[in-house]
């Protein structure tokens, strides 16, 4: 999964150098993952889902332009 993850980054990166992942923690509930755009949030969402399947959720709040994605097999 992690690999998948980074891999995303990484062609997101080349295209678009500004968006990038800033840090991944390990949390009790599994990781969290903060990147510099929400694109990138919402791209590996969608590939998380894709790959894996599982529940997806997006949250957005446009004041902060923030969006939470929220993914759970």
């Amino acid at each position: 999964i992690l690999h998948l993850i980074q891999h995303l980054a990484e062609q997101e990166k080349s295209e678009h150098p500004l968006q990038r992942i800033m840090a991944i923690e390990k949390t009790a509930q599994g990781s969290l993952i903060t990147t510099t755009d929400i694109h990138l949030a919402r791209g590996i969402g969608e590939a998380l889902h894709h790959a894996y399947q599982g529940e997806l959720e997006f949250h957005y709040n446009p004041e902060q332009l923030l969006l939470r994605v929220n993914w759970v097999r």
